[in-house]
C-alpha cells in the first residue's frame, strides 16, 4: 500500500457525500470542495426533509456557502457540481406542487438563478447541463434522483415522445428536450417483441458529457411491468443529439456495470464480464448467488469482471487487463494511461473484514497499487440498499487529487487524498 496525505474535510458533525465519480467536487480554482449535507442515514428518506448544499474552504475546512434543499436522495444527494468558475455552483431545489428544478448560485454573491429544470450533469466547458426526469429516476433505481410523495405515480408507458434527456443552458436557464425516448425506442427496441410498450417502459438513467464536450453518453433502462429486472442500453451521441449508436446491448451489459468516458472522449471504461463456458458453470453462477444474498464470500470460477475499453460505437470492446479484476467506480487519467477505482463489500477485490480499496492501474506496465483500504459498511442499508456508502471516487481537474466518500466514528464523510506526494504516480514516466 502507498502511503498517501489524506484529509477529512467534513470534519464537522452529520453526514456527507460528494456527488459521483466523473464529476469533481472540487472547485476550478481548487480551493473549494462542495458537499451535500445528508439530514440523517438511519431511516428511509421522506419527501420534504431537508438536506444542505455545502461550500467548504479546503484550507480551512470553513463552510464559505451554504443552500438547504428538499430535491436530493442518498446517493448522489442533490447533484452538486461546479460550473466554469468558483462564482458557478449547479444544484436542485424543490419547487412548487414538488416539481424539482436547478439552481445556478453564485457562492460569493449568492445571486441565485432558477433553472427551468433538473441538474444531473453540466458540461466540462460550463455552458450546458444534460438530466433525465429525476423524479422517475427511482422507478429503476433509487437513491439517484428526487424523492417526492408522488414517487409511485411517477411512471409511463413505454416509451413517451415528451420524456427522455433534456438539455439546460447555465446561461440563460432554459431548457428543451435533447433526446425524447421515444427516437430511442423506435431506432433501437421497436423491433424485439420483448420490449412491449404494454408490458414495460423505457427510463432515462445516467447522462454524461464525454471530455471534450462533444459527444454525450445516456443509460436507458427498460422495466418490465411487475418485476425488478430491467435491461441496460448504453447510448452515445454527438452533442445536438444525433449520430446516435447503441455502444452496449443489455445481453453484453448483463453482470457489468459503471460505464464512464475516458480521456480521449472516443471510448469509454466500464466494467464488463467475461464468462467461461463449462458443464459446471450454469451451478456455480447459482451458488455464487445464493452467497451473496446470505452474505457469504464465494466467487464463481466461470466468470470474471474485466476492466474494458469500448468505442463509442461499440465496435471495439476490449479488457483493459485481464490479469485484474474489475470492480466498482472506474475511471482514466493522463491520456488514460492509469485507472481509478475503489469496489463494492460483495466483489472479490474487497477485503473479508468488510473493507474495500481504492485501487490504481497502470495500464501500460499492467500492474496495480493499493492506495487505502475504506470502511463502507452503513449501520442502516435501507430497503433497497439505497444507504450503502459508495466511495465514488473522483480525481481533480489536475489530476493531483482523489475525492472519496467513506465511513469514519459512525457516518460518511469525505475525503481529499492528495496523489502528489506520491512519487510512482506520475504523468510521464
Amino acid at each position: 500500500m502507498i502511503p498517501l496525505k489524506v484529509k477529512c474535510v467534513t470534519n464537522h458533525s452529520g453526514s456527507y457525500i460528494h456527488r459521483f465519480y466523473d464529476t469533481s467536487p472540487i472547485s476550478p480554482s481548487g480551493n473549494f470542495i462542495v458537499v451535500t449535507k445528508l439530514p440523517y442515514e438511519n431511516q428511509r428518506p421522506v419527501p420534504g426533509d431537508e438536506a444542505e448544499v455545502q461550500v467548504v474552504e479546503i484550507n480551512s475546512n470553513q463552510v464559505v456557502f451554504s443552500f438547504k434543499t428538499k430535491a436530493w436522495d442518498t446517493q448522489l444527494g442533490c447533484q452538486a457540481q461546479w460550473g466554469a468558475s468558483d462564482s458557478v455552483l449547479l444544484f436542485n431545489a424543490m419547487g412548487d406542487n414538488w416539481v424539482p428544478h436547478g439552481i445556478k448560485a453564485n457562492i460569493f454573491s449568492k445571486e441565485i438563478l432558477k433553472l427551468d429544470f433538473t441538474v444531473y450533469m453540466a458540461s466540462n466547458d460550463g455552458e450546458y447541463i444534460l438530466s433525465p426526469n429525476l423524479m422517475k429516476i427511482g422507478q429503476v433505481q433509487l437513491g439517484y434522483g428526487i424523492r417526492t410523495p408522488f414517487d409511485n405515480q411517477r411512471k409511463h408507458a413505454g416509451a413517451p415522445k415528451d420524456d427522455g434527456l433534456f438539455i439546460t443552458s447555465v446561461v440563460d436557464g432554459s431548457t428543451r428536450l435533447l433526446l425524447p425516448l421515444s427516437k430511442l425506442y423506435k431506432l433501437f427496441l421497436n423491433d424485439n417483441p420483448k420490449y412491449d410498450p404494454e408490458k414495460g417502459s423505457l427510463y432515462g438513467f445516467h447522462a454524461k458529457w464525454s471530455p471534450n464536450d462533444q459527444k454525450i453518453m445516456f443509460i436507458a433502462r427498460w422495466k418490465f411491468e411487475g418485476e425488478k429486472h430491467t435491461d441496460n442500453f448504453l447510448f452515445t451521441f454527438d452533442k445536438d443529439g444525433t449520430n446516435i449508436k447503441l455502444a452496449i446491448t443489455p445481453a453484453r451489459w448483463k453482470g457489468g456495470h459503471h460505464p464512464n468516458w475516458c480521456n480521449d472522449s472516443e471510448h469509454i471504461v466500464m466494467n464488463l464480464m467475461y464468462k467461461q463456458k463449462s458443464i459446471f458453470s450454469k451451478a456455480d453462477l447459482f451458488l455464487e448467488k445464493v452467497a451473496r444474498k446470505f452474505q457469504v464470500r464465494y466467487f464463481s470460477h466461470f466468470q470474471k469482471l474485466l476492466f474494458s475499453k469500448i468505442k463509442f460505437d461499440g465496435s471495439e470492446i476490449v479488457p483493459i487487463s485481464k490479469k485484474y479484476y474489475g470492480s466498482g467506480h472506474p475511471s482514466m487519467c493522463f491520456n488514460d494511461r492509469y485507472l481509478l477505482s475503489d469496489a463494492y463489500p460483495n466483489e472479490i477485490v474487497a477485503n473479508s473484514n468488510g473493507t474495500v480499496p481504492l485501487r490504481l492501474l497502470d495500464t501500460q506496465k499492467d500492474t496495480l497499487d493499493v492506495l487505502i483500504e475504506l470502511e463502507t459498511r452503513p449501520d442502516f442499508n435501507g430497503v433497497s440498499n439505497e444507504w450503502r456508502i459508495d466511495p465514488h471516487p473522483a480525481f481533480s481537474r489536475q489530476f493531483d487529487r482523489v475525492i472519496f466518500n467513506a465511513k469514519k466514528d459512525g457516518s460518511r464523510k469525505v475525503f481529499i487524498m492528495d496523489l502528489k506526494v506520491n512519487e510512482n504516480f506520475k504523468k510521464n514516466d
